[in-house]
């Protein structure tokens, strides 16, 4: 998608995910306002890919960077409050993010909760059902290809991006 195609209403997410202890781990973010869970986030602009957009919102949001994958896993429809206080209807691309680093301090860590959560868990724990749909069938299609296994974590043996 070139970035003068990108829709006035889209945001672009990172889903930051490791291979940990219990298999595959998804780094899911708390919400400024609610407190739910989810993951970085952040209105797409023409001066930007919606990847690059999404990497540097994981950085700023939850202190991760990593390996982005330059195609989205799925998108699924939200809607976002606007500092006005109304809501405004938008469409989330998620692109997963092998996390390679963690910072100790990022600019929103006063601001927010970063906890790692094995995959199926992750799913059941965010907030909004269509990124829950995305997080089940990603990690579904990984198992499946077998490009769930510490190998692939690693960045050995086949693509690094997710």
């Amino acid at each position: 998608m070139a970035t003068s195609d990108l829709p006035e209403d889209m945001l672009c997410a990172a889903l930051p995910y490791r291979l940990g202890r219990h298999g595959l781990e998804i780094l899911l973010i708390s919400s400024r306002e609610t407190r739910g869970w989810g993951i970085p986030m952040e209105w797409a602009t023409a001066e930007r890919h919606p990847d690059r957009t999404a990497e540097i919102e994981a950085f700023r949001a939850a202190g991760v960077k990593g390996a982005i994958s330059r195609k989205p896993i799925g998108d699924y429809p939200s809607s976002r409050r606007l500092a006005e206080g109304e809501e405004r209807p938008c469409l989330v691309e998620v692109y997963p993010l092998l996390v390679s680093n963690e910072a100790a301090t990022w600019p929103e860590k006063n601001q927010r909760r970063r906890i790692w959560f094995p995959g199926n868990e992750a799913a059941e724990k965010v907030a909004e059902s269509g990124l829950a749909l995305i997080i089940r069938e990603w990690q579904e299609t990984r198992v499946s290809s077998g490009r769930g296994t510490a190998k692939m974590a690693r960045g050995r043996g086949g693509s690094r991006h997710g």
